[in-house]
């Protein structure tokens, strides 16, 4: 899980990793700062590939300023450990010459809730595509 910021002139991008030998299927859900769902993105992953989103070019179609993403690996709509990413936060200043950055490693959905999770996000995603 992590969150996405468009506010401040600040830009958002998720780098989604496949480390291990097996292809996976990964979700990226977007919600906005008040629980709504926003919309979704899927994509394949085969072993050692990499999904980048850069939100203000990916997600276009995303309204709010602010919010929150669940990245979520499956495989037979069946939740898969595997994929390891980046978030960062990027703030272009009116210098061109110089660009703030943060970056982390999103909190895991916690294996408790991802079958759950994983089964109503597909259901979501299917309805609003």
């Amino acid at each position: 899980m992590g969150s996405f910021e468009r506010r401040f002139g600040v830009g958002s991008s998720f780098q989604i990793i496949n480390p291990t030998t097996e292809n996976l299927d990964v979700l990226a859900a977007f919600f906005d700062d008040q629980e709504i769902f926003q919309t979704c993105q899927k994509n394949r992953l085969t072993p050692n590939d990499m999904w980048e989103i850069v939100v203000s070019v990916h997600v276009r179609e995303l309204k709010p300023q602010f919010g929150v993403v669940k990245i979520i690996s499956y495989k037979d709509k069946t939740p898969k450990d595997g994929i390891v990413g980046y978030q960062r936060h990027v703030l272009v200043t009116p210098k061109v010459t110089e660009v703030a950055f943060s970056e982390t490693v999103p909190a895991a959905v916690p294996t408790g809730f991802a079958g759950p999770e994983l089964a109503k996000l597909l259901e979501i995603c299917k309805m609003s595509t």
